[in-house]
């Protein structure tokens, strides 16, 4: 009689099969003989050799395959998590290189605190060997792994306030239960999607009680591409995060008067940055990165408010 899965891992896959293929490589090499578990990839429609791929593994991992033909990060995560019959479900994702004891840190972590739900383990961006000139300074460098998800809030062991990141994190089936990703979030197919659907999630956990449990063990390496690495990439990033903070921040420009939906101090911060933006334009992208950065952030931010005024007129108008 097979024994009970003690372990799911989800993980969607869109159009990266080469990626695909080194985390699965990983995955491979870090199977917990000890433990019984199953890998659940969720294609999300890719249109590259992604099925050649997962079925290449199909005798070296015990992979469950998916097929999503709806594009969204949150309902192809959503349709695997319907999948997983693990009493511990780890998110990862198709461009991470895990350790060769990383599932089994996570579970020993989970069986030394059987009161904790959520762990999170210890998250490594890896930039590419060869990097645009205005990224090769040693300050811009670690201010671009931050940005990608460096995840070490502590040396060792314990509590942590911050959110664990989807690459790196696993709960208890036990409290998952029906809950699910809000499929408002994630990648989507569009450049402008609001982001941050597992911080979301374990948000909404969090808000219940449960604590989060930092895992030191449990590493990967999280692999950043050439061309998440573009001047434009990234401030369609910075744009990403704005919408975020704008949701999370409600309170932050969101009173005094108004222009289409949004505060005049906010569209006065994004005009000025606009103007600091152009002036600086001829020198290159190193002069221009903060600024930019910076305008994107506020774009988003400036997005947000509007969409948000919109939908408040709508619920406003009577039927």
């Amino acid at each position: 009689m097979p024994r009970p899965i003690q372990i799911s891992v989800v993980m969607t896959t869109f159009n990266r099969s080469d990626l695909l293929a080194q985390t699965l490589d990983s995955l491979a090499a870090a199977a917990p003989n000890q433990l019984s578990w199953q890998l659940i990839v969720v294609d999300n429609a890719s249109t590259d050799r992604t099925a050649d791929v997962l079925a290449s593994y199909a005798e070296s991992l015990p992979i469950v395959s998916l097929y999503e033909p709806v594009a969204g990060y949150a309902r192809a995560k959503n349709r695997g998590l319907e999948q997983a019959t693990g009493e511990i479900i780890v998110f990862t994702d198709d461009d991470v290189i895990v350790a060769s004891n990383w599932l089994s840190a996570l579970f020993d972590a989970s069986q030394r605190w059987p009161d904790v739900n959520i762990f999170g383990g210890r998250i490594q961006p890896v930039l590419p060997d060869q990097l645009p000139p205005w990224l090769r300074s040693e300050t811009m460098q670690t201010r671009m792994t931050r940005r990608f998800g460096y995840f070490y809030p502590r040396s060792d062991e314990g509590f942590v306030d911050q959110s664990p990141i989807g690459c790196n994190l696993a709960l208890r089936a036990s409290v998952v239960g029906d809950l699910r990703l809000d499929e408002n979030r994630g990648a989507d197919g569009s450049s402008n999607y609001l982001q941050s659907a597992e911080t979301d999630f374990i948000g909404r956990l969090i808000a219940r009680g449960e604590r989060v449990l930092f895992v030191p063990d449990a590493y990967v390496d999280h692999i950043i591409r050439p061309g998440q690495l573009t001047l434009a990439a990234v401030n369609a990033r910075a744009f990403r995060r704005g919408r975020k903070n704008a949701l999370e921040q409600t309170e932050r420009y969101n009173s005094g008067p108004r222009i289409a939906g949004a505060p005049l101090k906010l569209w006065a911060r994004v005009v000025l940055l606009m103007i600091r933006s152009w002036i600086v334009k001829p020198f290159g992208e190193r002069a221009r990165y903060s600024l930019e950065n910076k305008l994107s952030f506020r774009r988003g931010f400036l997005y947000q408010r509007r969409l948000e005024s919109q939908q408040t007129r709508a619920n406003d108008t009577p039927d």
